[in-house]
């Protein structure tokens, strides 16, 4: 008949109550050849143990809760001894004694092995069926082969100059790792136009069409996520520490300038002095017009301008119709046009004052005033006269003339005498 001694007995020392299963347990008599062996300061020592109480009512037991002081797995028993005692002045004095206890608790030890490559544990156990405690040491080695995971991090996108996505905070991606451990998560942006490895990056993700142009680009981002073990392990395991997103962002310019205000036509009259010197002003400000951009500031933007055609006009006159045109850095182009007009608005300078002449000098086909004059070109002049009294023969008398001077564009003046 065997008792269990179990961790539930308040007037034990470390009374912890504990459920325990009898079926589970395991109970053992102590063979009678059984002996202990010193080590250490106890070399030399030799004990000869045998199973108590001798009524064997009390047994070696194994199990949950069977070490007598917790709810541990565990082994216990008690025994009698007899033997030889070695003391560390090299004496040995002969021993006997009772009730000795051997308890053995067995725990569950959980640990983690951070970025070691490999552990070295000790197990410890018992045989249930020949009562033997026995030891093992046990190399665990580590084995990552799976990277960590990366999720929420966008793809490449092409997209216009004034609509450059915003990259996600770090906080927004999903890491995660098949082995616990803390996870370093970090973010890199680089301007690969701008960079002295931008040769080395795929050419066709890379915009490099337009190097000096500040519109066009692109963005490489980077995402890192990596074990707390990357650096740790061997070369060759590296890879499998981290894992690395990458996002090409490729920023065109496709829309031309927009002309927020056209240019006024250049209108000068023929007899302007210093008009070469107008003309240059005029186009040095494309005429008064203006351009914005999508991408670049207005000062950013490039003007031209070109003669259209050349057509002259009465006199000196002239049209001259000239294209404007506002470009910015990624070569996008809008056009306006506008005239230069030179024009003949004043008609000629014509001036009659009366006058006597002799009758013998006299002739309808004499104009008796000065030659009118015009800044636009030539004057063709005519008169006519109308009686006004008859003298004592003709062309005695007087004579009321009216002259008309017309100009190349067609812009008269009428005087008389």
């Amino acid at each position: 008949m065997h008792n269990l001694v179990v961790a539930d007995d308040p007037m034990q020392m470390g009374f912890q109550p504990c459920a325990v299963v009898e079926e589970n347990a395991s109970v053992f008599v102590m063979n009678e050849t059984s002996f202990l062996r010193g080590g250490g300061d106890l070399e030399g020592s030799f004990l000869h143990i045998e199973h108590m109480p001798a009524t064997l009512n009390k047994r070696f037991q194994l199990g949950e809760g069977m070490n007598n002081h917790n709810c541990n797995y565990g082994f216990g028993g008690w025994f009698r001894w007899s033997g030889l005692l070695a003391h560390a002045e090299g004496q040995t004095e002969l021993v006997q004694g009772m009730s000795g206890d051997i308890v053995v608790d067995l725990e569950v030890v959980s640990f983690e092995v951070d970025c070691g490559e490999f552990v070295e544990i000790q197990l410890r156990a018992i045989d249930d069926d020949c009562a033997r405690f026995v030891e093992q040491t046990v190399r665990i080695e580590r084995e990552d082969s799976t990277p960590p995971t990366l999720t929420g991090a966008p793809q490449d996108v092409v997209v216009d100059c004034n609509n450059v996505p915003v990259a996600p905070s770090l906080e927004s991606l999903e890491v995660g790792d098949n082995c616990d451990g803390p996870l370093e998560v970090s973010f890199e942006e680089i301007l690969l136009d701008d960079s002295p490895l931008a040769a080395f990056w795929p050419s066709s993700l890379v915009n490099t069409s337009l190097d000096d142009c500040p519109s066009t680009y692109t963005l490489l981002r980077k995402w890192t996520v990596r074990t707390a073990c990357f650096g740790a392990v061997a070369p060759e395991l590296a890879p499998f520490q981290q894992t690395v997103h990458e996002q090409y962002v490729t920023v065109l310019d496709e829309e031309a300038p927009s002309i927020v205000t056209p240019p006024a036509d250049l209108v000068v009259p023929c007899d302007t002095e210093g008009l070469e010197g107008l003309v240059d002003a005029w186009l040095a400000i494309q005429g008064g017009a203006v351009a914005t951009d999508n991408c670049d500031a207005s000062s950013d933007v490039v003007w031209s301008h070109g003669v259209v055609s050349f057509e002259p006009g009465c006199g000196n006159t002239a049209q001259a119709d000239v294209w404007f045109s506002a470009a910015d850095c990624a070569g996008n182009v809008a056009m306006v046009s506008a005239s230069i007009l030179v024009v003949d608005n004043e008609p000629p300078t014509l001036t009659c004052e009366d006058v006597s002449i002799d009758c013998t000098m006299y002739s309808p086909d004499d104009a008796y005033i000065d030659m009118p004059t015009d800044a636009c070109g030539a004057v063709d002049l005519i008169w006519s006269d109308a009686p006004l009294d008859a003298g004592c023969g003709s062309p005695y008398g007087s004579y009321l003339r009216t002259y008309t001077a017309t100009d190349d564009c067609g812009l008269s003046s009428t005087c008389t005498q």
